[in-house]
């Protein structure tokens, strides 16, 4: 919602780390720093765990929180418990029945094979995301890598903060606040290295209006600061546009409620390629899927993968049924290295062991790969995860980048 907005980039502005020079596994304390990550994930902790129980605006931002800061700090299992927390119900996901409409002669494709044959159709593709999910970016840099070669030269992200300071050309938290996710900072950082051109649409409603108006005034602005910054200035551009949860709809979603991408495609007449990528996956907003257990059951996809009928016909399920052109399902990656398995297999990191001596002897610490031209105090980490004393330390997951190695405690 666009409260939550205005909130995150209040919070971006705070989010401080102090500014240090060391080299590669130095370990080094972070002091003088007023708001650095752990302190955002503990702040969180802290607010939940004195309003739990008592339903409230306030509990359900701090479970926000927790959801967004433990997904940054590599803690996904305990992002996706906040998560569950947050919602109406109150309780964890549970497997539905698999008895339903859908067709029962499902055939899945590899996404990235849909994906990059129906590009090729199109001059605008917009993908979504789930903005606690990590890794929703890794997958959008393998989409937006495929896309490169087929001559798309803009990716435009929700995000990016257009108010940026010396606008991209390093990725650091000033950048954007969702960014500011390890996982997003490299989607971003590799877009660029091949030759993407970013570009921030974002549109802030005014703080007085209603919340329906504020969804209008913020869809429509985001539509046309898109339409300035981009195809006004090369009317034959190809974009890739990403985007959070429903914006991605290029039709109303009722008559009172019209998306980003139906605006955008009404006000061009050009008519994108849609992706939904935020329903079939396990700890998905909606509950798991009776199609999404179907698919794992008789097919057992490795990879994402597209579904589509035995006449090829592309099948989308849920809220975004008639809404979006295709929707991606995430396998269940299993744990290596003590991490999300689709960091190593999806996002292709490679595992680096934490030196012992950056290890707790008490309590818990993050431990942060930096990357080597990056400081302290602008800088979104390569990689981060929380360790505690006495348990077996996951590994750091990390791109082919120079790195050191800092904590937090």
């Amino acid at each position: 919602m666009p409260t939550v907005i205005r909130a995150a980039s209040i919070l971006s502005l705070v989010l401080m780390l102090s500014a240090c020079a060391s080299s590669p596994f130095t370990e080094k304390r972070l002091v003088q720093s007023p708001r650095p990550y752990f302190a955002l994930l503990k702040d969180a902790e802290q607010r939940y765990e004195k309003l739990a129980g008592t339903p409230s605006p306030e509990l359900t931002r701090a479970l926000h929180d927790v959801t967004l800061y433990r997904s940054w700090l590599g803690d996904e299992e305990g992002s996706l418990l906040a998560f569950d927390r947050s919602l109406p119900r109150g309780k964890p996901f549970a497997p539905q029945s698999t008895a339903g409409s859908f067709p029962q002669d499902i055939e899945v494709e590899p996404a990235i094979q849909t994906i990059v044959r129906e590009a090729a159709k199109h001059q605008i593709v917009i993908l979504n995301e789930s903005h606690h999910r990590s890794m929703h970016r890794a997958f959008a840099l393998k989409v937006a890598l495929e896309l490169r070669k087929l001559g798309f030269t803009y990716l435009a992200v929700e995000t990016l903060n257009t108010a940026a300071p010396n606008g991209f050309a390093r990725m650091n938290r000033f950048s954007g606040f969702y960014s500011q996710d390890p996982v997003f900072a490299e989607f971003l950082r590799e877009a660029k290295d091949v030759g993407y051109e970013l570009v921030a649409y974002e549109h802030i409603p005014k703080a007085t209006q209603s919340g329906e108006q504020d969804i209008s005034e913020r869809e429509e602005g985001q539509a046309r600061n898109l339409i300035s910054a981009v195809l006004d200035k090369n009317p034959a551009a190809r974009v890739l546009v990403f985007v959070g949860f429903s914006h991605v709809m290029e039709s109303p979603q009722s008559p009172k409620l019209e998306w980003m991408a139906s605006r955008l495609k009404r006000l061009t007449d050009i008519d994108p390629l849609t992706i939904d990528q935020t329903t079939l996956m396990r700890g998905g907003v909606f509950g798991i899927s009776p199609v999404y257990e179907f698919v794992l059951r008789r097919h057992a996809p490795t990879v994402p993968v597209t579904l589509k009928s035995a006449h090829g016909q592309p099948i989308v399920v849920g809220q975004f049924q008639g809404k979006v052109d295709l929707q991606v399902l995430h396998p269940d990656y299993p744990t290596a290295h003590g991490r999300p398995g689709w960091l190593a297999s999806l996002a292709g990191r490679k595992p680096h062991p934490i030196p012992i001596e950056n290890l707790p002897q008490s309590g818990r610490r993050l431990i942060k790969a930096m990357h080597d031209d990056d400081s302290e105090s602008d800088g979104v980490p390569l990689d981060m995860v929380i360790v505690e004393a006495g348990k077996a330390a996951p590994m750091l997951m990390l791109p082919a980048r120079n790195f050191r190695i800092l904590f937090e405690d």
